[in-house]
């Protein structure tokens, strides 16, 4: 687990003041000085979340207290099973919200994907949407329904040609696949950028899909209702 000292070195890396590590963690910057100084002791998860939001800057934490820039070819994470799918939607909506950019996902059967995991879908798709954040989803030609909300999500008909049973998303500099019961997320910038110029080549060959009432919307009114 990360150290104080890493935590400062990471910082004096990046040369980030305490208030910059504070909004990038999404903490108060009270809470960052207490932390910084030794007078508070943080929980594991905020200590989790801070690594992480270093190493998604480029950085890495070695033994002996150290910490320098990244210098692998490629990062690869796998997220597993149920959980795994929850990080990863985790780590994209970390992703997107630090890197300020949107994320792009092509080759997926939403319908058969949405009936697994309709719940966890609701929850990110609402908080998805309070930070702001967008996507672009490329679907096959004809199916017409979405989860995606439209302040958050644009879709686009993909050629069945084009078409492929495997998904994969582009965020960052991460190109995650979409295998069964696994997601495989390599981290490198070349490869990310290869696969975002890919997807926008298509995008703009793809064919705009007609309005219609989203998953999420009809989830809301639902809930609405219930209540």
């Amino acid at each position: 687990m990360i150290s104080l000292e890493q935590m400062r070195g990471a910082r004096g890396l990046l040369n980030w003041t305490q208030a910059e590590l504070a909004r990038h963690a999404g903490i108060s910057i009270t809470a960052m000085n207490n932390i910084d100084r030794g007078l508070s002791k943080p929980r594991l998860s905020t200590l989790q979340h801070i690594q992480k939001v270093f190493e998604a800057s480029g950085l890495e934490f070695i033994d002996g207290n150290g910490v320098r820039f990244r210098r692998d070819v490629f990062r690869i994470e796998t997220f597993q099973g149920h959980e795994g799918f929850v990080a990863y939607l985790r780590d994209l909506m970390e992703t997107q919200t630090l890197k300020g950019v949107e994320s792009l996902h092509h080759s997926f059967e939403e319908p058969n994907f949405l009936k697994k995991h309709r719940k966890i879908l609701l929850d990110f798709y609402k908080e998805y949407a309070q930070r702001g954040l967008k996507e672009r989803v490329l679907i096959c030609e004809g199916v017409t329904e979405r989860f995606g909300p439209p302040q958050t999500s644009e879709y686009r008909w993909c050629s069945r040609v084009l078409f492929g049973r495997i998904g994969h998303s582009v965020y960052g500099d991460k190109y995650c696949i979409f295998l069964k019961n696994r997601i495989v997320c390599i981290e490198n910038a070349d490869v990310a950028e290869a696969y975002r110029k890919q997807f926008d080549f298509t995008w703009k060959n793809a064919q705009k899909t007609p309005a219609v009432e989203s998953i999420y919307e009809k989830e809301l009114k639902l809930a609405k209702q219930a209540s």
